[in-house]
């Protein structure tokens, strides 16, 4: 579980993203984090997952992870590590192998556990074979968080996760989201515009 209290983001030029936000991620939640754009949607998942660089910012309020402040010092970040999935909000980038099925190996995912996980998401398993630089943006998206949910983390946040997803895409992603977080009790939280 993540507990955010007091939550504010102070920059440099004196903006501030968020201000004041407060918020409980319970275990076995599917969350939609709303903010207006610059709001400090990224930030707060960047801060949840350990990978937020404060050289440039302050921060007040405190992330609770599990009743650990993960803002301290002296918190072990490993566990983030281990536990929390980050999704940016171009996760498409960061493809590199020849085909889908080179990026379920990357990450230790067979070929028969790959096969059933893209057909959750509506596509055949011939998808495998494709070269990922010729997919949609919305395609990409939907692969990395299939790879994602394939990887069974116990905290998944996605950074605009829908975005490029037409309405059956993204209600074909909600529906592996719902199921996720009730087949393996987690906390998942997707920041949106919409």
């Amino acid at each position: 579980m993540f507990e955010v209290k007091n939550l504010t983001v102070s920059y440099p030029d004196e903006t501030c993203a968020p201000f004041d936000f407060s918020c409980v991620f319970p275990d076995g939640s599917l969350n939609n984090l709303k903010m207006k754009s610059g709001g400090g949607k990224t930030a707060v998942l960047k801060l949840m997952s350990g990978l937020f660089d404060v050289k440039n910012a302050k921060i007040s309020g405190s992330i609770l992870y599990n009743g650990e402040e993960v803002l301290s010092t002296g918190f072990n970040k490993k566990k983030l590590y281990r536990d929390v999935l980050f999704i940016p909000s171009f996760p498409e980038d960061a493809f590199f192998c020849a085909d889908l099925q080179g990026e379920f190996d990357s990450f230790g995912i067979g070929r028969e556990e790959s096969k059933s996980a893209v057909e959750r998401f509506g596509f055949s398993h011939e998808i495998l074979r494709r070269d990922p630089l010729t997919l949609s943006g919305g395609q990409k998206r939907l692969i990395s968080i299939c790879i994602a949910l394939t990887k069974k983390p116990r905290v998944l946040l996605l950074d605009n996760g829908f975005s490029g997803l037409d309405d059956y895409f993204k209600s074909v992603c909600v529906s592996n989201l719902e199921m996720f977080k009730k087949t393996e009790n987690s906390v998942i939280v997707v920041s949106s515009l919409d």
